[in-house]
């Protein structure tokens, strides 16, 4: 026990002595470089700047540039006043920038049988007469979107036609082609009689043809559900050669989707996108207040787009073209990071902008160039 006591004494004893000598040490002053103040001043209004960078301005509307963007002429507005060009992101386009101009248009409707002349039965289309009478409200310019495509296509279907049909066809025609009332009775008796030769010729096949046929057409006169192919089968085990083939059906209307990133760096930045999505938003909108809508009874057409690749001030010499378009879908992800965040001013930090467009006419072919003449191709067409 008196050992213990003495140990504890001890080192009560030397901590109390640590306790004086660091009460009696004088603190360092740090020494910093001559010039430590002047960057420390410098550092502090920096930070100042660009807090005032993100608040939102205060009786002062933020302009982007646009001296050095191309020109855009206007005439006179219809309901939607025309806008200020606008860019994103917020630099100089030179030479061999390449992005995407997006021109809103007025819209023109090309009306209704309205021919191109008296000796054709073509209309105006509708693409023709925009650009005939093109009013640009505005032009945004973006970046060109990753994973950029075009799809062109066409409708075939298949479709037959049997012997006894076709033979049918030819005998209308006959009719029809000739002259009077008098010919056309002696044309229809004289193909009658070649129609029935042919039956007689083909043996008993053709006559078990026509009969299925007349016999089907009884039936179902009657209220019956059956095909004259269906009974020849049932008779013979045999159908009559349906000559199928794949035969053009129609054409396509081209549809674009587009996803652009969008990432505010500054006040103006923030500006501009937001006015970006909101030209999208309005020009996409039917109109309720047009010269024919204003009392209600109707519901004006939306403007429409025309989309352009470009490389500084002309077309991109290699992608697409496009004909106009309507803007049919827009959305927006104001999460695009997949988080939520903001800026002091409210301005999300990532957003994503998706279009979906559809040209107003097909592609016809007469719309491209000549391949072969054409020494300097204008891209790949459309």
């Amino acid at each position: 026990m008196g050992r213990g006591t003495q140990k504890a004494k001890e080192r009560a004893a030397a901590a109390e002595r640590r306790k004086k000598k660091a009460a009696q040490r004088v603190p360092r002053t740090p020494k910093y470089p001559p010039e430590y103040k002047e960057k420390e001043l410098k550092t502090i209004q920096e930070v100042e700047k660009f807090r005032e960078s993100r608040q939102p301005p205060v009786n002062k509307q933020q302009k982007p540039k646009s001296e050095d963007l191309p020109e855009v002429k206007t005439e006179e507005p219809n309901n939607n006043n025309p806008f200020t060009n606008l860019r994103y992101p917020n630099q100089e386009i030179v030479a061999d920038s390449d992005y995407l101009q997006i021109e809103v248009l007025k819209f023109v409707s090309s009306g209704l049988g309205s021919l191109q002349d008296d000796k054709t039965f073509k209309l105006n289309n509708i693409t023709e007469t925009i650009n005939s009478k093109k009013t640009i409200l505005g032009t945004i310019f973006l970046p060109i979107p990753n994973q950029i495509q075009d799809q062109n296509g066409v409708n075939w279907g298949s479709d037959s036609l049997n012997g006894l049909a076709a033979a049918g066809v030819d005998a209308a025609s006959a009719v029809m082609q000739s002259g009077g009332v008098g010919d056309a009775m002696n044309t229809a008796g004289n193909q009658l009689n070649n129609f029935t030769s042919k039956i007689l010729s083909s043996g008993n096949g053709g006559r078990n043809a026509m009969n299925a046929q007349l016999s089907a057409a009884i039936v179902n006169a009657l209220g019956g559900n059956t095909t004259g192919s269906g009974l020849l089968a049932r008779a013979s085990g045999q159908i009559l050669n349906p000559n199928m083939e794949l035969l053009f059906n129609g054409v396509t209307l081209r549809s674009f989707n587009f996803t652009f990133d969008l990432a505010p760096r500054d006040q103006p930045e923030s500006t501009t996108i937001k006015k970006i999505i909101r030209v999208f938003k309005k020009y996409m909108a039917a109109k309720t207040t047009s010269a024919n809508s204003g009392n209600g009874l109707f519901i004006a057409s939306p403007d429409v787009f025309q989309l352009t690749y470009k490389k500084g001030n002309t077309d991109h010499p290699f992608l697409h073209t496009f004909k106009p378009m309507a803007l049919l879908n827009a959305s927006v992800n104001y999460t695009g990071s997949g988080v939520y965040a903001t800026y002091r001013d409210g301005t999300p930090v990532h957003m994503q902008l998706t279009l979906s467009f559809q040209e107003l006419n097909p592609i016809y072919n007469e719309d491209y160039d000549d391949i072969e003449n054409n020494v300097e191709l204008e891209g790949v067409g459309f």
